[in-house]
C-alpha cells in the first residue's frame, strides 16, 4: 500500500488534489511491526506522528523506517519545530 501511495504522490503536479480520510481508529505501535511507516501531517496533526517517531527512536532495537511529510502555510506555523529538528539530528533524515 505504501509503495503505491508513494508513487502516486510523487506523480502529482502543482495544482493537483488528493483526498484523505481518517484517522479511523487508534492502534498500539509495537516495535518492528512494520518495515516502513509513511506519515502525512499538517499543522497540529504532527503531535500523534511525533509520539510514534519518538517511540521508535527510543528503542535501539526498532528498525522501522519512518517517512514524514509535514506541511504548514509558513515556516513560522511549524509546531514543535525545535523538537522536530532535534529528532531529525538523531536519525538519517533530511
Amino acid at each position: 500500500m505504501f509503495c503505491r501511495l508513494h508513487r502516486h504522490i510523487g506523480q502529482l503536479k502543482v495544482g493537483d488534489t488528493l483526498e484523505f480520510k481518517g484517522p479511523f481508529q487508534k492502534f498500539e505501535y509495537k516495535p518492528n511491526m512494520k518495515k516502513y511507516i509513511g506519515m502525512i501531517a499538517g499543522g497540529s496533526g504532527i503531535t500523534p506522528m511525533l509520539q510514534v517517531i519518538e517511540k521508535i527512536l527510543a528503542n535501539g532495537r526498532d528498525n522501522t523506517e519512518v517517512r514524514l511529510i509535514f506541511a504548514n502555510k509558513t515556516p513560522e506555523d511549524v509546531l514543535l519545530k525545535d523538537r522536530l529538528d532535534g529528532e531529525r539530528k538523531r536519525c538519517l533524515c533530511f
